[in-house]
């Protein structure tokens, strides 16, 4: 597979994956549908395909140039402190610290940033250019100030407008705060969006022999990262302990009782209210109260789990914290194997602990978790073992590592999705006279059998388009595409 068209094939994924982020959040701001980890948990799975090109420190070529496109999910890009072109050293900085995003190379682990740069592997060095890339200074610490400065202007920002905007609720429009423009409602989740990017600053920093930034980066991993964690996890189990977080258990509905239900119901809309009560009892577990204040403040970070299990949520910032030192601090073989550790270890802990309130999220994330580990295992392979069949091509594994990122995406999209069509059956439902909600029923279920055969034929036919378009050196024909677009579908 071509760099170029790998680099194409992240342009248009990073293209949907943002567009689905929108409509998620901009549907759980609006009060259209309750807030989910949706969003949380696409972000993460593409913060997982930026990495996946640096597995082993190496890579290159195809799965280099796949994973920099993604690199905007863990805060590349979003702040510089030194432009291209200013000074020499700066510009071998600048092709450095882009290698290691593009290229899959950690040149960082254990070299100066000059060091690292490719101009410093010239064999005709003189003994002032040698010594100027072994030199320690600003340039060292540019990747960790790049970052937190980008995090904390964005986390200013939101705050700035979050606070604004519940003044001009409570001043200008005289009514009660919303609850949705609370702090940290909005700061809270922008934080988990940036803890990946916070921690692999941090730690790439750390792995540079420079004494002053190794001693800054530990200290503001100590009273960053580590102090949150320990925090929140002291913070969260002292307020259950007190009753002040409280989680309610959702009411079990048999189905039974949802076929009585229905029976008993004289109209179409009653019928549905029923199923829809039954569903909703099968699918949540339940959900946290926030008759407190601290069950508001720290409802960011637990909403999403259940009460047994909110712990994985803390589990959750610790594996990205770990995540971070393995690809930044280790190489070769060190690095995959630990890759590939931190995901069995996360796919087992979420099997046993079943954390999220949402069944369907909780298969989602079961899955993805299973196919991010498959993903790991194939892309470590040339590292780990040498020689790998010829079978397993850079397209195979982007594909594979694609399965996760696109079951997140459907995870995310179907609530937003199924809550609109709801809400509009239900306004239609309660203003037709109920002799014609069975003509209507049955002509609803055919219009939509019908759209949905044209959108299947219509995504199969883009699908093998797209891969015709990335597998020109052909090694898949047509015949293949088709029957690949089929078992997307299927």
């Amino acid at each position: 597979m071509d760099p170029a068209d790998a680099a194409a094939l992240a342009g248009t994924v990073s293209t949907a994956v943002g567009a689905v982020i929108a409509v998620v959040v901009a549907a759980t701001a609006a009060g259209a549908i309750p807030p989910n980890p949706g969003a949380m948990a696409l972000i993460g799975q593409v913060q997982v395909l930026s990495q996946i090109g640096r597995i082993g420190g190496g890579g290159g070529g195809a799965m280099g140039a796949f994973s920099h496109g993604f690199a905007w999910a863990h805060g590349n890009g979003l702040y510089t402190m030194f432009p291209k072109g200013n000074g020499t050293k700066r510009r071998s900085f600048r092709r450095q610290q882009e290698g290691e995003s593009s290229d899959g190379l950690s040149p960082s682990v254990g070299k100066t940033a000059g060091e690292a740069s490719g101009d410093c592997d010239a064999p005709d060095l003189t003994e002032r250019e040698k010594a100027k890339c072994l030199e320690c200074g600003l340039i060292d610490g540019a990747p960790m100030l790049d970052k937190l400065v980008g995090i904390v202007v964005s986390l200013g920002i939101v705050s700035v407008v979050r606070f604004s905007a519940q003044l001009l609720v409570t001043k200008c429009c005289k009514k009660e705060p919303w609850a949705i423009l609370t702090f940290p409602n909005w700061e809270g989740p922008l934080l988990l969006t940036h803890w990946f990017s916070m921690c692999d600053s941090l730690t790439t920093t750390l792995g540079r022999p420079c004494a002053f930034w190794i001693v800054l980066s530990c200290v503001l991993l100590f009273f960053g990262p580590i102090a949150f964690i320990l925090y929140a996890m002291w913070s969260i189990a002292n307020n259950l302990k007190k009753g002040l977080m409280t989680y309610q258990e959702q009411q079990p509905i048999t189905f039974k009782e949802t076929r009585e239900k229905i029976n008993q119901a004289g109209t179409l809309r009653g019928k549905l209210k029923a199923i829809s009560e039954y569903y909703d009892c099968r699918r949540h577990k339940g959900e946290w109260n926030e008759n407190t204040e601290q069950g508001k403040f720290w409802r960011f970070l637990v909403k999403d789990f259940s009460q047994q299990a909110w712990k994985y949520c803390v589990w959750l910032l610790i594996r990205k914290f770990l995540f971070a030192i393995a690809m930044s601090l280790t190489i070769g073989a060190a690095n995959a194997g630990a890759v590939i550790v931190l995901h069995i270890f996360d796919a087992g802990v979420l099997a046993f602990m079943n954390p999220f309130c949402d069944n369907v999220f909780q298969g989602s994330e079961m899955f993805s978790a299973l196919s991010n580990l498959f993903s790991m295992i194939l892309a470590s392979m040339p590292v780990l073992h040498g020689d790998v069949p010829e079978a397993l091509s850079d397209l195979m594994i982007i594909c594979f590592a694609l399965v996760g990122t696109v079951t997140a995406a459907f995870a995310a999209i179907a609530t937003p999705i199924v809550g609109a069509f709801g809400a509009a059956a239900g306004l239609c439902m309660s203003a037709m006279p109920d002799g014609l909600e069975g003509v209507a029923s049955g002509g609803a279920s055919g219009t939509l059998v019908g759209a949905a055969a044209q959108i299947r034929d219509s995504v199969q036919e883009l699908i093998e388009d797209g891969v015709e378009d990335l597998a020109g050196d052909g090694e898949l024909d047509g015949g293949g595409m088709g029957v690949l677009g089929r078992m997307l579908l299927f």
